[in-house]
């Protein structure tokens, strides 16, 4: 009876703990397959899918344990095969963290300011992308982490890396109305009019978004104003439709003709 009672709990916790490691790998990819940002998984989201995996994979384990014991297989054998696998569920949600989303992105997305400057003094790739195809500069000016930015450009990070759409940082920063950054990838020689692939400026992002101060900053740098997406959209367009007064006075003034 110890036996049995030793065994179903150890079935169900590390059920619980190999079911749980797994069910946020899928949930995680699943999540990027449906192209959202890999910050959008967010703690509610986590929340559930460990909770679905400790549920599901513990009962498992415990069914499982069970099954074993009544097949009279030593508890002991029960106990390595449920801890090895636990490892491997363990190293395979891991490894497929840092395939997804490599260290330094990640320290970008939560600022962790240490990490990234140690990955610059062991000259790392500062390049390096995630599923995503976003750099960690991407994602601190999404961020607005201004000390991240600057460190990641001192340190020899691409202003103009793209994502396969054609997205840049300024074009992240611009969209988030992160003025500061804006001007500091433009300081840093950041492309002012590089396009997505449907045709978008970081110009035309900013109008998007609606951030007034983000279009003046970019207009006085020097940003095409009569820029058009693949589907005819300016960024005056859009400044009008949104009633923005002053980024439609700003444009009007630089030339935008419609």
């Amino acid at each position: 009876m110890f036996n049995f009672v030793v065994a179903t709990i150890l079935g169900f916790l590390c059920g619980a703990i190999i079911g749980s490691q797994l069910w946020l790998s899928i949930s995680l990819l699943d999540m990027v397959n449906k192209g959202f940002y890999l910050d959008d998984w967010i703690f509610h989201d986590t929340l559930w899918a460990w909770f679905f995996g400790v549920l599901v994979g513990g009962l498992t384990g415990m069914g499982l344990s069970i099954f074993l014991i009544k097949r009279n297989l030593h508890i002991s054998r029960i106990f390595i095969v449920f801890i090895v696998g636990s490892l491997l569920s363990i190293y395979l949600a891991s490894h497929l963290e840092r395939k997804l989303r490599p260290p330094l992105v990640r320290a970008a997305q939560f600022n962790q300011l240490s990490k990234i400057q140690l990955a610059i003094r062991n000259s790392d790739n500062l390049n390096v992308k995630d599923i995503n195809d976003a750099t960690a500069l991407m994602e601190a000016s999404r961020k607005n982490s201004i000390t991240i930015v600057k460190a990641l450009i001192e340190g020899g990070a691409d202003v103009n890396a793209k994502m396969s759409n054609g997205r840049t940082a300024l074009m992240e920063a611009a969209s988030q109305g992160h003025t500061d950054i804006v001007k500091i990838l433009i300081d840093a020689g950041a492309d002012i009019n590089a396009v997505t692939d449907e045709g978008s400026t970081a110009l035309i992002e900013a109008s998007i978004f609606r951030n007034d101060e983000s279009v003046k900053t970019l207009v006085e740098a020097g940003a095409n104003v009569n820029a058009m997406t693949d589907s005819g959209t300016t960024a005056l367009m859009l400044a009008t439709i949104y009633n923005r007064v002053d980024s439609v006075r700003i444009l009007r003034e630089a030339g935008a003709i419609k």
